[in-house]
């Protein structure tokens, strides 16, 4: 779907959505590696998960948001030239 057909409650939820999966999966996956390990004391891939799932989360949000605005941005350019 495309971000200017979104309204504001479906497009501020879908990033929520990326934030939230993004780093809840890869957290999960480094809770996984430890528990396969048996580090249960000091859960060093759970924690390496969830700071990288939590800054890729992050990562695509700020994509998303700089698209949408770099659009809205042309949008209003391309109407002043006309």
């Amino acid at each position: 779907m495309d971000e200017k057909k979104e309204n504001g409650f479906v497009f501020v939820a879908r990033l929520g959505f990326e934030l939230v999966v993004t780093t809840f999966t890869c957290a999960g996956i480094g809770y996984y590696v430890d528990s396969r390990l048996g580090m249960k004391y000091f859960p060093v891939f759970s924690i390496t998960g969830l700071l990288l799932g939590g800054s890729a989360g992050f990562w695509m949000v700020y994509r998303t948001i700089t698209k949408m605005i770099r659009s809205e941005d042309g949008d209003r350019n391309r109407d002043k030239r006309e």
